[in-house]
């Protein structure tokens, strides 16, 4: 049987239904693990009902006998029961090899569900291909940038809420992929604005404590349009006050490479509609148009010269290579000088694409 979507399932009003049966919830993205955790020990089974028909387990405090005593009561006063092993993957291989017998022939009444957090069970163990056949295998896998957008209006609309486009940069610039602070921080958000409530910059400032005006994004901008002065003002103001901007080199250098690589992609992407273009970068149809603008300025020779001085500045940040023992204020205003840099160098730029 096919692994079902995690993500997917997570988006769905009742997303466990009325499964029996043993499931295997696993992959290296817990975010949706754990909403669907979350869901099963919530609402799975009626308030009434909990007491005498859910178990809760953990991988590291549990073994096999203790699961199957679970699993094989016989529900009391309702049709179910639901027994949950969370951190399933903190068991030992001796121990899910116990289960094999239960999984190839489960109790009809018993929702049993392993939950094997930020890991995949190997595929060649039997418990794994036992409950492939004989149950089901819910996969959470991280999300990739360019689904990143559309998941983060998923969550927004759900919530009752919008997001300007501007607002959604900021958020996916500073976050990334990390869903669970992401998650987080949007419900930080909601809970102080009123019901379909606009997300804007002075919202994400007040509340998630990310400056709208020194950030990365604003740094990435003035790069991408060779604003030396603003560039150079916003890598000061950055290096010397990073906790007040939730900032670091090498989340900076990281944000860097991915704007980079976008604008790389401007050039392979012969003529794209804007919409088609927007879902390649994993941007807003809104920052199409400024991305074009910043193709104008970095050629591709000129964007791998700034990807080398990028994984240069990443080593420095750790204490690595030569000026590695300058404070972050220092590197931030290196990199971004030595990035506007590139941009004298002409004739190198000509002979790389030729």
């Amino acid at each position: 049987m096919a692994a079902i979507n995690a993500r997917e399932l997570v988006s769905q009003t009742e997303p466990i239904g009325h499964w029996t049966s043993c499931v295997l919830m696993q992959g290296e993205e817990p975010y949706f693990l754990d909403k669907l955790s979350d869901f099963l020990d919530e609402r799975w089974l009626d308030p009434a009902a909990k007491d005498f028909n859910q178990t809760v387990l953990y991988g590291k405090e549990t073994n096999a006998e203790q699961i199957l005593s679970a699993a094989k009561l016989f529900p009391f006063m309702s049709d179910r029961r639901l027994v949950l092993v969370k951190e399933a993957q903190q068991m030992p291989d001796k121990e899910w090899d116990k289960l094999l017998p239960y999984f190839q022939n489960p109790l009809d009444s018993t929702l049993l569900v392993m939950v094997s957090r930020g890991k995949n069970l190997d595929r060649r163990k039997k418990a794994f291909k036992t409950l492939e056949q004989k149950g089901r295998i819910v996969q959470s896998d991280p999300l990739k940038d360019h689904q990143l957008s559309g998941w983060l209006d998923q969550m927004i609309q759900a919530k009752g809420y919008r997001i300007s486009p501007l607002s959604k940069a900021l958020l996916m610039d500073y976050i990334g992929n990390q869903l669970s602070m992401m998650d987080a921080e949007i419900e930080k958000l909601v809970l102080n604005l009123k019901a379909g409530e606009q997300i804007e910059l002075e919202h994400i400032e007040k509340y998630v404590g990310i400056s709208r005006e020194y950030n990365v994004f604003e740094l990435q901008d003035a790069l991408g349009q060779e604003d030396a002065a603003k560039a150079y003002r916003l890598a000061l103001h950055l290096g010397q006050n990073p906790k007040a901007s939730q900032f670091s080199l090498p989340m900076c250098v990281g944000t860097l490479y991915a704007f980079f690589q976008k604008i790389s992609l401007i050039h392979e992407s012969g003529h794209l509609q804007p919409q088609a273009l927007a879902n390649l970068l994993g941007i807003h149809p809104y920052f199409v148009q400024s991305y074009h603008r910043y193709a104008k300025h970095y050629s591709p020779g000129r964007i791998r010269r700034c990807i080398r001085i990028l994984l240069d500045y990443d080593l420095k940040a750790k204490g690595l290579g030569q000026g590695g023992h300058l404070g972050e204020a220092d590197l931030t205003q290196e990199l971004v000088m030595a990035i506007l840099y590139t941009g004298s160098t002409k004739a190198i730029d000509r002979q790389s694409t030729t």
